[in-house]
């Protein structure tokens, strides 16, 4: 039997952040540009007025949660993606919005235009002409959807709304529909407006790779009408849902990061051990150091510090910013079933079941963690101060080595000079009477003279140098008293 479904429509909520902690201006660029790519298939006059409008809405202040780019709000479906559905009637709109200048909202709804509403359509038309009208729209804070439509009578919801799930994702549903109680997942149903409400979220098996909706939500509702009266209803609560799934995208977003920078904790924990070895193998009783392999220990853990440090107040940001948006969610979600309960019966207590994830597994694990790599912090500052000391300490050691290296040498040669330049007439002198009395030839007697020279200069200069190099320490630490 293949199920139906009256007026089948679909709107995706999508979430772009704007600027994010320490984005420059080129980043805020970026992000602005990667929100237009959304609209690709919109009419150029329509992009140009929208990328005006968010260009102007950055400079301006608003104490509004949601504010529209655009006085008319929304902007037709782009007749690019009405020729893509094949000849399928659809339709639809885009709704851009500014979420508190920090992020982009973008609400893109589409459905089937048949020339009869109340016509059936097999659930089939969520997977084609629908879905295809949905690609190439993105977020890097995620996206949300929300598949609705009307129940014709006779029909199960339940049934229904596990065939929707299926043709749209093109797996079987994560949990079962028929019970009230959650199942393989968190995810329940509830009533909207007088329809059912169908919810499938769970949290991300492998945080590596985020799923492609970050909750999906059906809605069926009975008693088709032709003048599509609940919808209009629904449609005024646009506003709420969209505050509502911005958090919901920020908590998982946030909650991803701080999967990732765990990743890097761990990885930068590693370096305590090897730390550990590298200290292990200094020989500092016999002064066998190695100053530039220890340099560049000290170097490489300095560098390993700040990464561990900046990413443990990273991990303790996202923890804030998780605590903060579930405040913020748990308002929206009251304020959604007070408004709703005033268009019709409305039960939305089976979305409490996220706000249960988050307190009970999201925060408290952030919590664990930050408390398991803090130590590690101070771990690592312990071990490379005195790393740091023992290359002051050694690099002075050499310092001093070589000034009074350079001290005996210099002390050595200025007097060897000044032997060499006062002794050269006495010894020729000395040696006149040898010169006079023995035949020589005439070479030999300045040969012989710069000899001896040489080696009285020589000998004078390793005199004085050897007595500087041994008085050196008397001689700085009487030059540092004086």
């Amino acid at each position: 039997m293949t199920e139906l479904i009256i007026y089948p429509s679909i709107d995706l909520f999508v979430y772009q952040l704007a600027t994010g902690l320490g984005d420059d201006p080129e980043k805020s660029k970026a992000n602005q540009e990667k929100f237009l790519a959304n609209f690709s298939n919109c009419a150029d006059k329509d992009i140009a007025d929208l990328k005006t409008a968010i260009e102007q809405s950055d400079r301006q202040s608003s104490n509004r949660v949601v504010t529209p780019f655009l006085k008319q709000k929304y902007i037709s479906l782009g007749e690019t993606e009405k020729s893509a559905a094949n000849g399928e009637p659809v339709d639809g709109y885009y709704y851009p919005v500014s979420l508190l200048e920090e992020s982009y909202g973008l609400i893109f709804a589409v459905s089937v235009e048949a020339a009869d509403k109340m016509t059936p359509q097999p659930v089939s038309c969520f997977q084609k002409p629908l879905k295809p009208l949905l690609d190439k729209k993105t977020g890097n804070l995620g996206k949300t959807c929300i598949l609705y439509g009307y129940l014709p009578p006779g029909e199960d919801a339940a049934t229904v709304a596990t065939e929707i799930y299926k043709e749209f994702m093109g797996i079987e549903p994560p949990l079962s529909w028929q019970s009230q109680q959650p199942h393989q997942g968190n995810a329940n149903k509830g009533m909207f407006l007088g329809g059912e409400i169908f919810a499938a979220w769970e949290p991300p098996r492998n945080w590596e790779t985020l799923p492609e909706y970050r909750g999906l939500y059906i809605i069926l509702y009975p008693n088709p009408e032709p003048t599509l009266q609940v919808l209009q209803a629904a449609s005024k609560l646009y506003d709420i849902w969209l505050q509502l799934f911005w958090f919901q995208n920020k908590i998982i977003w946030a909650y991803d990061n701080s999967r990732q920078l765990k990743i890097k904790l761990e990885a930068d924990f590693i370096s305590i051990r090897e730390t550990f070895a590298a200290i292990q193998q200094i020989d500092t009783e016999n002064g066998n150091l190695d100053l530039g392999s220890l340099q560049k220990l000290v170097k490489n853990k300095s560098k390993t510090i700040a990464s561990y440090a900046a990413n443990l107040s990273l991990m303790e940001i996202q923890s804030q910013t998780l605590a903060i948006n579930l405040h913020n969610w748990k308002i929206c979600r009251s304020q959604l079933q007070a408004e709703a309960q005033k268009l019709g019966t409305t039960d939305l207590s089976f979305l409490d079941q996220f706000s249960l994830v988050v307190e009970n597994q999201y925060i408290q694990q952030l919590e664990k963690d930050a408390d398991i790599f803090k130590p590690g912090l101070q771990a690592l500052e312990n071990l490379i101060n005195p790393l740091s000391s023992i290359v002051e300490l050694t690099q002075a050691e050499r310092d001093r080595h070589l000034e009074k290296l350079i001290a005996a040498v210099g002390i050595g040669v200025g007097s060897a000079g000044t032997v060499a330049s006062g002794s050269a007439s006495s010894i020729e002198k000395l040696t006149e009477p040898i010169f006079t009395q023995t035949q020589y030839p005439a070479v030999a007697k300045p040969v012989y003279t710069a000899v001896c020279v040489l080696l009285l200069s020589y000998v004078i200069g390793r005199i004085a140098g050897y007595l500087v190099w041994r008085t050196w320490g008397i001689l700085t630490r009487n030059t540092t008293q004086w």
